[in-house]
């Protein structure tokens, strides 16, 4: 996955949308886009939509852990990749 390797977030962050266009309520699009968000640095953005996670699978483990991590981990740091070989 893009965000987890801190790779082509902007390009990953568009597929996220999208896909959350098209079924906006399938939570693990949502977890995606919130992952990108995550690894772009923006946490407001990536709480807003683990949040909406768990109104949508309250049940489910997983998204109860992202919600916590994207609330209270460390923003990720290192080079933020745009495309194929260029860094920002």
């Amino acid at each position: 996955m893009s965000a987890r390797s801190h790779r082509q977030l902007d390009r990953a962050r568009q597929w996220a949308e999208r896909a959350t266009e098209l079924a906006p309520e399938e939570p693990n699009y949502l977890d995606t886009l919130a992952e990108v968000h995550f690894h772009q640095g923006n946490r407001d953005e990536a709480v807003r939509r683990s949040k909406r996670c768990l109104e949508l699978a309250p049940r489910l483990e997983t998204f109860h852990k992202q919600f916590e991590r994207f609330s209270k981990a460390p923003l990720p740091t290192g080079p933020v990749t745009t495309a194929v070989g260029e860094e920002e």
